[in-house]
């Protein structure tokens, strides 16, 4: 009869759940960084001979140390470095719009403050036209009077 490392019984406990997670855990980690040490391991837990069936080209049967990781690890820096550039691209076109924005805030200022001393320059002169107005109709008519007395 064979043993199971994943056999479950629904009345187990969290602490027995917790356990299990980290005894495969370790299982897996034992994997990754010795395969012979892992298969002699699953080989005692379950009972049975393991039997790997091939062994993958680039595979060091001695270490088990795979090539492939190490060319997936040399895709994974390539991605990476690919990543890196796009970013600083990135945060260089970012830093170009935030500067082009705060050239537009300051347009805005400027624009605001104009509009600020044309208005007010408007409503002055429009209180000065109305304050004098009646002085210049007097000074219209007092003028008026002088050319008519001067003539006549």
């Amino acid at each position: 009869m064979t043993k199971s490392l994943a056999s479950k019984d629904d009345t187990e406990a969290p602490e027995q759940e917790a356990g299990f997670a980290a005894a495969w855990f370790d299982i897996c980690s034992e994997y990754l960084h010795n395969r012979e040490a892992f298969l002699q391991r699953l080989k005692e837990t379950v009972g049975i001979p393991v039997v790997v069936a091939s062994v993958g080209a680039g595979v060091d049967p001695a270490s088990g140390h795979d090539e492939k990781i190490d060319e997936f690890a040399q895709h994974g820096a390539a991605a990476e470095a690919r990543t890196d550039t796009k970013m600083a691209r990135m945060e260089g076109k970012l830093d170009l719009v935030l500067s082009k924005l705060d050239g537009v805030r300051d347009d805005y200022r400027n624009t605001r403050a104009t509009q600020w001393v044309i208005g007010l320059g408007l409503a002055v002169l429009i209180i000065a036209v109305v304050a004098l107005l009646p002085v210049f109709f007097s000074v219209g008519a007092q003028i008026r009077d002088d050319v008519l007395s001067s003539q006549g």
